[in-house]
């Protein structure tokens, strides 16, 4: 049996190299390779963890309350978070505005459990090892 009738890539060339020894024409990828696991479980959660930064959110689920201390950027001076669900509670929220200077709408759910906190304050307790309560 040969090993190159078997081979999903194509054979690479010394004099046409682009990326990696493959030759790169209209049809490839400069990095995808077999076994190469696309997509990754850690990009495909990486705009989660974008939107819990921009927005400080921390939960705490099992009393439905939701901290934030939000932060904007310039590029995005509004932002609506529909059905979301913080233990049995189901909110949305609006938050507009400019860097730190923004103002949070509770559109549906109980406005009682979003509450601010520093993120700040939340870092520095557990840095000391005290519980986040």
């Amino acid at each position: 049996m040969d090993s190159h009738t078997h081979s999903v890539l194509p054979k690479p060339s010394a004099h046409k190299a682009a990326h990696g020894g493959w030759v790169r024409n209209g049809a490839n990828f400069p990095v995808q390779y077999a076994g190469a696991n696309v997509p990754q479980a850690w990009a495909a959660g990486s705009v989660f963890f974008l939107l819990q930064a921009i927005v400080g959110f921390q939960t705490r689920a099992e009393d439905g309350l939701l901290y934030r201390d939000p932060w904007l950027p310039s590029w995005l001076p509004d932002l609506t978070l529909k059905d979301l669900r913080i233990g049995a509670e189901t909110f949305e929220i609006r938050i507009e505005g400019s860097g730190a200077d923004v103002a949070i709408s509770v559109l549906a759910g109980d406005a009682g459990k979003v509450r601010r906190r520093p993120i700040v304050d939340t870092m520095v307790q557990l840095r000391v090892g005290r519980p986040v309560a």
